[in-house]
C-alpha cells in the first residue's frame, strides 16, 4: 500500500509541475491536465484513507481549509456570470488539491516536491537570462516582444514572474544556510543567486519591494531559528540582519526610481514623445476605490466571482481616471478584489487561514527539538516567500495566475505540516 500511496503522491507532484509550468497567464484551459491529475490523485488518496484509516496530523486544519474552499466555490456559483465563476472555481480547486496533496505526503517523499520546484525555478532562471542577453530572445509561451524589455521566464507578465521568483527564492536561501547536504547547499546557493538576478532583470517595481519585505521577515525568523537552537552565530547574524534591512530599504527607493526611468526611456524610444520620469500608481488607487465601493454594495458576501471586471464601469469617475485606460478587469489589489468578489465572509476566512498557517509555521520554528529541523528549514522559506507574495498582491492581481496560486498553496501546506 505504501508504494501505491507514494505513486499517487508522485502523480500529484507531477500535476503540480504541470500547473506551475502552464499556469503562467490568465488562460485556465492550459491547466486542464494538471487539474485532472490532481483530481485522480485525491480520489485515490480518499479510497486509501477509507481502506486504511489513520490519524492525520492537524486534520482540523485541513477541514478548516476545505470549508474555506467550499464557501468560495459556493459563492462563485451563487450569482454573476457562470463563465467568470468557472475560472475562480478552477483556481480554488487546484489550490486545495495541491494543499491536501502536500499535507498528506510522508516525510520521506517531501523532498520530491522541492526537487520539482527547483527544476521549475532553474528553467525560469535560464529563460530569464536568455531573454535579457540574446538579441532574439526565446519565449516559451508568449510571442517575442510581448513584454519588451522585461525578463518573464515562462510567464506571460513580468509581475507574475517576479512574484513566483519571490515565492521560491526563500526556500533555497533557507536550505543554503541550514541544509544538511553540502552539494545541495551549493546548488541552492547558485539557484538563489540566479533567482535574485532574474528578479532584477524582470524590472518589476512591486516585485523588488516585495522581495525586501519578505526578506526582512525571513531574516527575523532566521534569528528566531538560531536563537532557539542556541547558535554561536546569533550575535553576528543579528548585526548583519539589521544592516541588510537598512540596505534593502535604501535599495528599494533607488531600484524603483531606476526601473521607472528605464521604462520612460523605452517609452520615448517607442513613441518618440518625451515623458516625465515620475513614479505613479498607474491608476491602482482609483481601481481599489472602485473595488471597495463594489464591496460596500454587498458587504457580507460580495458581488460574486470577478464582479469587479463588469461592475467597475458603474463606479468609474472620469475626473480621476481617464476613459482611454479601458476596463482594468482586476482591482490590482487582491485584498480589495477578495472583498468585492466574496465579501467580508470570504475575506475573514482566507486571511484567517493565512494567519493560522503562519502562526503554526513560526511555532514549529521556535521548537527546540532537532527531529523536525529539516521541515523547519522549508517552513522558514515558506514564511518568507508567502509574505513577499502577499505584499506584491497589494499592487497586482498575482493570485489570478494559476502558477502563483499553486505556489501559495504549496507554501501554506509546508507551514501547516508537522
Amino acid at each position: 500500500m505504501n508504494k501505491v500511496s507514494n505513486l499517487v503522491i508522485g502523480l500529484a507532484a507531477i500535476s503540480f509541475l504541470i500547473i506551475v509550468v502552464t499556469g503562467i497567464d490568465l488562460i485556465m484551459s492550459r491547466n486542464g491536465v494538471g487539474l485532472l491529475g490532481l483530481g485522480v490523485a485525491l480520489f485515490c488518496t480518499s479510497i486509501f484513507r477509507v481502506v486504511n484509516p489513520r490519524q492525520a496530523s492537524r486534520s482540523w486544519l485541513t477541514i478548516l481549509s476545505l470549508l474555506g474552499a467550499v464557501y468560495l466555490v459556493g459563492r462563485a456559483f451563487m450569482g454573476g456570470p457562470v463563465g467568470l465563476a468557472v475560472n475562480d472555481v478552477a483556481l480554488v480547486l487546484l489550490a486545495i488539491g495541491i494543499y491536501i496533496s502536500v499535507r498528506l505526503s510522508e516525510k520521506r517523499v517531501r523532498g520530491f516536491w522541492f526537487v520539482i520546484l527547483a527544476i521549475v525555478a532553474f528553467v525560469n532562471v535560464g529563460l530569464a537570462i536568455s531573454q535579457s542577453v540574446l538579441e532574439n530572445p526565446f519565449y516559451f509561451w508568449q510571442s517575442a516582444g510581448k513584454d519588451g524589455g522585461h525578463a518573464i521566464g515562462l510567464f506571460g507578465h513580468y509581475n507574475a514572474f517576479a512574484s513566483f521568483l519571490n515565492g521560491t527564492v526563500f526556500f533555497f536561501l533557507s536550505y543554503t544556510f541550514f541544509g544538511r547536504n553540502s552539494a545541495g547547499r551549493w546548488a541552492c546557493a547558485l539557484l538563489s543567486v540566479g533567482l535574485i538576478v532574474s528578479l532584477v532583470m524582470s524590472q518589476s517595481r512591486g516585485g523588488w519591494l516585495s522581495f525586501v519585505v519578505g526578506g526582512s521577515l525571513w531574516m527575523v525568523l532566521v534569528i528566531l531559528f538560531l536563537k532557539q537552537r542556541r547558535s554561536k552565530l546569533l550575535g553576528i547574524l543579528s548585526i548583519v540582519v539589521v544592516a541588510l534591512g537598512i540596505g534593502g530599504i535604501v535599495s528599494s527607493v533607488w531600484m524603483v526610481q531606476k526601473i521607472t526611468e528605464k521604462r520612460v526611456e523605452q517609452h520615448e524610444q517607442d513613441t518618440g514623445r518625451k515623458v516625465e520620469a515620475k513614479i505613479s500608481d498607474g491608476g491602482r488607487v482609483a481601481f481599489q476605490q472602485m473595488g471597495f465601493e463594489i464591496f460596500l454594495d454587498s458587504p457580507a458576501v460580495g458581488g460574486g466571482a470577478r464582479a469587479f471586471s463588469y461592475r467597475a464601469l458603474e463606479k468609474w469617475d472620469p475626473d480621476t481616471l481617464e476613459l482611454w485606460m479601458g476596463d482594468p478587469e482586476f482591482a490590482h489589489n487582491e485584498f480589495v478584489q477578495l472583498l468585492s468578489d466574496y465579501g467580508l465572509i470570504g475575506f475573514v476566512l482566507i486571511l484567517g487561514l493565512f494567519f493560522i498557517h503562519g502562526v503554526l509555521g513560526v511555532m514549529n520554528l521556535a521548537n527546540e527539538d532537532e527531529h523536525d529541523s529539516g521541515l523547519s528549514v522549508w517552513q522558514l522559506g515558506a514564511a518568507g516567500g508567502l509574505i513577499a507574495m502577499l505584499c506584491q498582491s497589494y499592487f497586482s492581481f498575482i493570485f489570478h495566475f494559476p502558477a502563483c496560486v499553486g505556489l501559495c498553496a504549496f507554501q501554506l501546506a509546508s507551514l501547516g505540516s508537522q
